[in-house]
């Protein structure tokens, strides 16, 4: 891939860590995954076995709940990497509606500002 087309010092969008849980959900085929960060193509989460996806296995059934809104997308695994005690998966969005895409943008843009806040103008 030409990395011209990055963004963020070699990832192609910016990731929102998530530290609280309850503000995004995520759920694949009824069961439940504890999102880590989330950006406008991609989501990351915990993973308890390193065998409940395979890389590049297709997702089509991925809803996200932010707060109170819930949308539905269709993602592939793009990684499975070893963390401390669970796995770390990464999910790259590859179909979602409108809806979708302005939910996790607006969710971007607002935690984004927050996150650099403390930088003077």
């Amino acid at each position: 891939m030409d990395n011209s087309d990055k963004t963020d010092g070699g990832r192609k969008f910016f990731r929102i860590p998530i530290d609280d849980s309850s503000k995004v959900k995520m759920t694949i085929g009824g069961a439940n995954y504890q999102v880590i960060n989330i950006a406008a193509g991609g989501i990351g989460i915990y993973l308890d076995n390193i065998e409940t996806f395979t890389k590049g296995e297709q997702i089509k059934d991925i809803t996200l709940t932010i707060g109170t809104m819930s949308c539905t997308a269709k993602g592939c695994i793009a990684h499975i990497s070893p963390g401390n005690t669970d796995y770390l998966g990464g999910i790259e969005l590859v179909e979602m509606d409108k809806k979708t895409s302005e939910l996790l943008q607006n969710f971007i843009d607002n935690h984004k500002a927050s996150l650099f806040s403390f930088i003077p103008d």
